[in-house]
C-alpha cells in the first residue's frame, strides 16, 4: 500500500514518425528550488537525458499513457 510520502512516477516512451521519441511523464515541469523526492529526482534525470537528444517531452500528464502523440 502506498503512503502519502511515496510517489509513483510514470514515464512513457513512444516512437514518432519523424524518428524522434515522445516522452510523457506525470512529473511536474522542473522548477528551480522545488524540493524533489528521491523518485522524482531519479525520474527527472532519466527524462532530462532523453531531452538532451532532441526528443519531445510532455510534463504534468495526469498519468503517462501510451496514447498516440499529437
Amino acid at each position: 500500500m502506498q503512503n502519502s510520502a511515496q510517489k509513483i512516477i510514470t514515464i512513457t516512451l513512444q516512437d514518432l514518425a519523424s524518428r524522434g521519441v515522445c516522452i510523457k511523464t506525470n512529473l511536474p515541469a522542473p522548477q528551480v528550488g522545488r524540493a524533489l523526492t528521491p523518485a522524482e529526482s531519479l525520474a527527472l534525470t532519466v527524462v532530462q537525458a532523453c531531452g538532451f537528444t532532441g526528443n519531445t517531452i510532455s510534463y504534468g500528464q495526469p498519468l503517462a499513457t501510451a496514447e498516440p502523440a499529437p
